[in-house]
């Protein structure tokens, strides 16, 4: 069926779940969502599992301005281990071209490597929306976001 929601029978394993503070909400966005995510050049997939509404994005580039780098407030809020994507320097945006289930919650907390002293606050809402593919978005933006 053409129609079908992309993950409208998928279940998200206990991995991805463990990502969130709390059990994430299974939640439908509809056809031209717009959903960003921030990406190192070379070790992250342009079209990764994890994603953040517009309206974090906005809260992140107004929080960032002068005093940090997107990505460095996107990782704090998110939560990204440095191991999973080092730099966090580049923004990528794209718009959903079909109906598609993911899962929203707020990012758990995690160390910033593996035997770090630092911590990761998380709570920012992320997104867990698996098993996209290039038909599904269409490539908005993709720009620098510093490091």
């Amino acid at each position: 069926m053409a129609n079908k929601p992309l993950n409208e029978d998928f279940t998200p394993p206990t991995s991805a779940v463990s990502t969130f503070r709390g059990n994430p909400r299974r939640q439908l966005y509809p056809a031209h969502t717009t959903l960003y995510r921030f990406v190192t050049p070379g070790q992250n997939e342009i079209l990764g599992q994890y994603w953040m509404s517009r309206d974090l994005y906005k809260s992140i580039c107004g929080f960032a301005k002068g005093k940090l780098s997107k990505g460095e407030v996107a990782r704090a809020w998110g939560a990204v281990n440095e191991n999973w994507n080092e730099k966090m320097s580049c923004v990528v945006k794209v718009r959903l071209n079909r109906d598609a289930y993911g899962w929203t919650g707020p990012a758990r907390h995690q160390l910033s490597r593996q035997g770090a002293n630092v911590l990761f606050m998380g709570n920012g809402e992320q997104i867990y929306l698996p098993n996209l593919k290039g038909a599904d978005v269409t490539h908005e933006h993709f720009e620098y976001a510093g490091s």
